[in-house]
């Protein structure tokens, strides 16, 4: 694995990042997967581990320091894993934590040759795409509406999660 030494942010939120978190106060890390949903108005995060991948909750693309759980998520908000990417959401400059990539692009996913792009963690041809697909993301859904049967926002906002969520990976 690869760190991170340039803008995180961009590479985190380009659409397909495969990442790992580590203190290097305590050593302990996390490995992550952020997807991007076809809309670009949300960021799936899976937990990635020895047990496979677990769907943890989404991240809203225009709060992006913003970690939510919905009815789906697989792993407790109070799990290590998910305390620590919502302290490093809003703390993505610190030197306090180191950020891994797995050698692939953090938007196509394609194998990382170029140093300049090892570094950044997006490829050559995807770096300027990644910054205009970051802008787009934050845009908001014109005339979308919380579904009628949800009482709250949070349920209303956890419901287009996850439906997001099936469309992307095709469920029924």
């Amino acid at each position: 694995m690869t760190a991170i030494t340039t803008n995180r942010a961009e590479f985190l939120f380009a659409g397909k990042a495969e990442f790992t978190l580590q203190s290097k106060e305590s050593l302990a890390h996390f490995t992550y997967k952020l997807t991007a949903s076809k809309d670009g108005q949300m960021f799936f995060v899976a937990l990635l581990g020895q047990d496979g991948k677990q769907y943890a909750g989404c991240i809203p693309a225009d709060k992006r320091t913003e970690f939510r759980t919905t009815r789906r998520s697989l792993i407790r908000r109070d799990h290590r894993a998910i305390v620590a990417l919502e302290w490093f959401l809003k703390h993505l400059d610190s030197p306090q934590v180191e950020v891994h990539h797995c050698g692939r692009c953090g938007r196509c996913g394609r194998k990382l040759t170029n140093p300049e792009s090892i570094t950044r963690g997006i490829g050559p041809e995807c770096a300027g795409k990644a910054t205009s697909t970051a802008r787009a993301a934050v845009a908001p859904v014109q005339g979308s509406e919380p579904p009628p049967n949800y009482q709250t926002e949070a349920d209303a906002e956890s419901r287009a999660a996850w439906d997001a969520h099936d469309r992307l990976h095709g469920a029924a």
